[in-house]
């Protein structure tokens, strides 16, 4: 595990994500997204409730990683029109492909509208999860 870890670092690091906090935190989304996909192999014994869980937490992990990859460029940049009309135009397109993506998989495969919110809650628990252990590490480093 310990070598996936290392390896997922490394990967992010090469993208160009140098803050360890922002890596901490997609490196869980990834993990997190990594178990839902082998999870799949269960399928045949829960059925298709694990695929489109898994389905929804890759779509939110993809959104996710292109948002903090995005605004890790721009953070150093200066503000400027061009940059607010490039932001503007990734995030709904991303949101435009999420829809069509949810739609396909609610009207034509039938997916369980359960299973898909718990997918995409994915990314949101992590983040608290990430955010509460800041937290409780602040609190020890104090006492």
């Amino acid at each position: 595990m310990t070598d996936l870890i290392f390896k997922i670092d490394k990967y992010l690091y090469g993208r160009g994500f140098l803050q360890p906090q922002v890596r901490l935190l997609l490196r869980t989304q990834l993990l997190v997204a990594l178990f839902c996909v082998v999870s799949t192999v269960l399928a045949p014994l829960i059925g298709l409730w694990v695929v489109y869980f898994a389905l929804a937490a890759l779509l939110m992990t993809y959104n996710f990683y292109s948002l903090a990859k995005f605004v890790h460029l721009i953070v150093y940049q200066r503000f400027s029109k061009t940059l607010l009309f490039s932001l503007l135009i990734r995030v709904y397109g991303r949101l435009i492909v999420t829809g069509l993506a949810l739609y396909v998989l609610v009207s034509w495969c039938h997916a369980s509208l359960p299973a898909l919110c718990a997918g995409l809650a994915t990314v949101a628990l992590t983040i608290v999860a990430w955010g509460l252990t800041r937290r409780l590490e602040q609190n020890v480093k104090e006492a």
